[in-house]
């Protein structure tokens, strides 16, 4: 006899692992659209501190940092939903809300993980178990 597996239990795990593994090349994206919509930009106030290219660099390093980060909190709110679904399911959402700012310049990657995250974080608080 198989064991029963609750699908519907397991739904906010694979969608938010799969936001979260969607934001790993999403993240390098992310950056590299960064670093090409900035390099064109006169430098300003710091161009006696950092060349334009060390600037660039850092700011395709900081998109990329912050794509990494919320790699992270959607790995462990993905895994800590099957847990506690309520509580995860909305740092799921919050890590949503997250990567909706490093999406720019029309990123599809990171689009398609923001759905799937906000999927997932809908699923876990909806299909919470309830208090009474």
């Amino acid at each position: 006899m198989a064991p029963k597996i609750d699908i519907i239990k397991l739904l906010p795990v694979i969608l938010g692992l799969a936001g979260a593994i969607l934001m790993i090349p999403g993240s390098f994206v992310a950056g590299n659209v960064a670093y090409e919509q900035i390099k064109n930009y006169a430098p300003g106030f710091t161009a006696e501190f950092y060349s334009p290219e060390q600037q660039n660099d850092d700011i395709r390093n900081l998109w990329i940092t912050v794509g990494f980060v919320t790699v992270v909190i959607g790995l462990a709110s993905a895994i800590l939903s099957l847990w506690f679904p309520h509580g995860f399911g909305k740092a799921l959402i919050l890590n949503a809300v997250i990567v909706a700012f490093i999406t720019v310049a029309f990123n599809p990657i990171t689009l398609i993980a923001i759905i799937f995250l906000v999927a997932g974080g809908i699923v876990g608080m909806v299909n919470a178990p309830r208090r009474e």
